[in-house]
């Protein structure tokens, strides 16, 4: 599996893993490791919306 995910983090469009209805838009990098690399998380743009809406949640209730 790591080799397509490596793939389409280098820019490779795959159906496999990306299709057409939710392609992966960004990978986000796990901040521990195993074997002593960090990990890549894909994530789909309905998932990277959620969390920034989440995100500014956040900050508004600890800005008050």
């Amino acid at each position: 599996m790591k080799p397509y995910i490596l793939r389409i983090a280098n820019g490779e469009r795959s159906p496999f893993l990306s299709g057409s209805v939710h392609p992966i838009s960004e990978f986000n990098v796990s901040s521990g490791t195993s074997d002593g690399e960090p990990k890549l998380i894909p994530s789909v743009q309905d998932e990277v919306d959620h969390r920034m809406l989440l995100h500014s949640l956040v900050m508004a209730v600890m800005n008050q």
